[in-house]
């Protein structure tokens, strides 16, 4: 949990919300959203979670990065990202919606991105909605606790393409009944 420059003396709200995050019971079954470190706003604003900048440390900010067409049909670029919640014991059968969210700038109608998660594929890219925003249904057995592995490779950029595709953002989202 980063709380890096939150002052609870500052508002009165948020004394409560330190007390929460601050006992493991009550979190074990809060929606979540783990997100790939970034350096840039990710799609969250316009869906209403926070959005800012997610860093650990700028020096290793995984993204945004460009993806290039790739010789190599085994070449992914790989996206390292923490999740903390063991999500195929007890609380798997609380899941009600488990999503990867992957943010695509610059792309136009032809454009085929292939994601993996942990080395397996998964489903065709959907349509992308409004600001390039994709998301996929996940399994909980799809993820690990701890260090999971997006993988994205761009397969065919479209006729019309004159900039290069920007993997924006990557984040998964843990919604619990």
């Amino acid at each position: 949990m980063y709380t890096f420059n939150w002052f609870p003396h500052k508002q009165p709200f948020q004394i409560p919300l330190l007390k929460e995050i601050g006992d493991p019971q009550l979190l074990t079954t809060k929606d979540k959203v783990f997100p790939a470190d970034c350096s840039e706003f990710g799609p969250g604003a316009k869906y209403g979670h926070p959005s800012n900048p997610r860093f650990h440390n700028w020096m290793f900010v995984s993204l945004p990065i460009t993806l290039r067409e790739v010789w190599n049909a085994n070449s992914f670029t790989v996206i390292p990202l923490d999740v903390a919640d063991d999500l195929g014991g007890p609380s798997a059968e609380k899941v009600k919606s488990l999503r990867l969210w992957v943010q695509l700038k610059n792309l136009v109608s032809g454009d085929v991105v292939d994601f993996q998660i942990n080395g397996r594929p998964l489903a065709r890219m959907p349509e992308p909605e409004e600001g390039g925003l994709i998301q996929f249904t996940l399994r909980p057995e799809q993820l690990k606790v701890g260090r999971n592995e997006v993988g994205a490779r761009l397969n065919t950029r479209g006729a019309q393409a004159e900039k290069d595709i920007i993997l924006a953002a990557v984040e998964i989202h843990v919604d619990y009944e």
